[in-house]
């Protein structure tokens, strides 16, 4: 089966069927596809699955049946992987382009009459006409369809003579939920969402505002894409849709209202600045994050992910502090830093100690790619290192990619541990690119604003400004997601390492308030 479910392939229905797996290419978000620790749940794995049932109707016996393998991709990689030969659908609330239908072929929507829409953080200058837009940065959903809309709105402000829109494209791995979540909590002013994602997310979200009179696209549809020549499944799925999963039918009427109209299933978001009441825990983040080559910004999302950045947090396990580690790890020949429950500092030092004592010792190995490292390290500060290789063995006996973790060795622990550290690696990943975008764009602005000073009073053009402290992080990033219910076991260290870092001095200690 793995090598069906990993092996090239375009086929029509009968080589679907002949082949008993129908590969369904999704993108994980809170909307379309994501796991409980009940199973997968999202509109889109819910018509999905009620489609497999609609293709194994009748008398047929269980080993003639085809079943549904979901394989999760970034959104931009969807249709590649798509006409690649990596997928035979993609269900991940599409929207209908004319780009789009040059490379894949769609099905009937399901969906219709989507807007694309302004979404802005409350604190941001009120938008009322395309104009007042000009100059503004804007982020939306790397190669979405709203990118098209954006830069034609820029050809015409260029054609008023007014400055063009910044278009950011996010990270692959943030989905337009994330955005949300990120112009939630103020990172950024303004992004483009379709309406009913936007509609759905304002009502528990109480610093966006939708600007439903403000519409970039109108009268969109939301299908799934399938390759082109395939007369059959095209068939099989429209039939489906008319039946069964438009809107007006009952499954997706039920659907519909369950994921687009009901805000249980998702996390609000924290609305305070933790980072900005305590200054002096960026700058130990920093500290040494360089000092054991990491970057600061996933240390810090890393320490929001555990504690919040609380020190006084003290787990039923009994890790303690901003790192949540535990004196016993703490005391670990391969850490050795003492009095990390009362000391901020020393907690930080002794979590990124730790961190990297796993990474030197088990995965900074050719096998792994850079961001292999890191996913590894993470998922063994989690779940301990001697599950995590445990795991590796696992993907490695199923045919999967022992050195890769997202899709890979990911999988394995979603299956075998539950939820936990599946997604506290994919956090922390997020948080940390969310992290880092907003705080360069922020430095960049601040640049531009002391240049155009500059440019003003050409004779303090050479004076010092302000102290610069644009690194600092005055805002909560969007909160996480943890279905589990569970914690790991973590930071034990269950098996005796010695890493490479065991010996090297720590770097002084320095004044606890830093210089600002």
């Amino acid at each position: 089966m793995n090598q069906r479910i990993n092996s090239q392939f375009i086929g029509d229905l009968e080589e679907i069927r002949k082949r008993r797996i129908l590969r369904v290419l999704v993108s994980y978000n809170r909307t379309n596809f994501f796991h409980t620790d009940k199973g997968p749940r999202g509109i889109e794995y819910e018509l999905m699955a009620a489609y497999e049932k609609y293709l194994n109707r009748g008398p047929r016996k269980e080993r003639f049946k085809t079943h549904l393998v979901f394989l999760t991709r970034p959104f931009n990689q969807l249709i590649n992987a798509l006409t690649l030969g990596e997928g035979d659908i993609v269900a991940s609330g599409l929207t209908i382009t004319p780009e789009r239908k040059q490379l894949v072929d769609f099905t009937a929507p399901y969906i219709r009459n989507v807007n694309e829409i302004l979404v802005s953080y409350k604190g941001a200058k009120p938008i009322t006409r395309i104009e007042e837009l000009a100059g503004e940065q804007i982020i939306v959903v790397a190669n979405s369809s709203y990118i098209v809309q954006l830069q034609q709105i820029n050809l015409a402000l260029g054609g008023l003579g007014l400055e063009s829109m910044e278009i950011i494209q996010a990270n692959e791995l943030l989905e337009a939920e994330d955005i949300l979540e990120m112009v939630n909590a103020g990172l950024f002013h303004y992004t483009i969402v379709d309406s009913h994602i936007a509609n759905i997310y304002s009502s528990a979200y109480k610093n966006i505002i939708v600007h439903d009179d403000f519409i970039l696209r109108n009268g969109g549809e939301i299908a799934w894409a399938i390759n082109k020549n395939l007369p059959k499944f095209k068939a099989s799925l429209n039939d489906f849709i008319e039946n069964y999963a438009r809107q007006g039918r009952y499954l997706g009427n039920v659907l519909y209202r369950r994921y687009f109209e009901n805000t249980a299933w998702i996390q609000h978001p924290l609305d305070f600045t933790a980072l900005d009441r305590t200054p002096c825990l960026q700058y130990y983040f920093e500290k040494y994050a360089q000092f054991y080559d990491f970057d600061w910004y996933l240390i810090a999302a890393q320490a929001y992910k555990e504690s919040k950045f609380d020190q006084k947090l003290v787990s039923r396990r009994g890790a303690y502090g901003v790192m949540q580690i535990k004196p016993s790890t703490a005391n670990s020949k391969h850490v050795r830093i003492a009095n990390i429950k009362t000391d901020m500092e020393n907690n930080i030092h002794a979590g990124i100690r730790y961190l990297a004592s796993l990474r030197d010792y088990y995965f900074d190995k050719p096998e792994y790619a850079p961001e292999d490292v890191i996913n590894f390290s993470l998922a063994a500060y989690n779940a301990g290192p001697g599950r995590v290789r445990q795991l590796q063995r696992i993907a490695k006996r199923k045919g999967l990619d022992p050195y890769k973790w997202f899709y890979n060795v990911e999988t394995i622990a979603r299956n075998e541990i539950g939820l936990e550290t599946v997604n506290y690696v994919t956090f922390i990943q997020k948080t940390k690119e969310a992290l880092k975008l907003a705080t360069q764009l922020e430095k960049e602005k601040r640049l531009l604003k002391q240049q155009h000073l500059n440019e003003l009073n050409p004779e303090n053009s050479n004076s010092p400004g302000p102290v610069d402290d644009d690194l600092r992080l005055d805002y909560s990033p969007f909160d996480e997601t943890d279905d589990s219910g569970e914690e790991q076991e973590k930071n034990e260290g269950d098996e005796d390492i010695t890493p490479a870092v065991s010996n090297q001095p720590a770097p002084a200690i320095e004044p606890k308030t830093p210089p600002r």
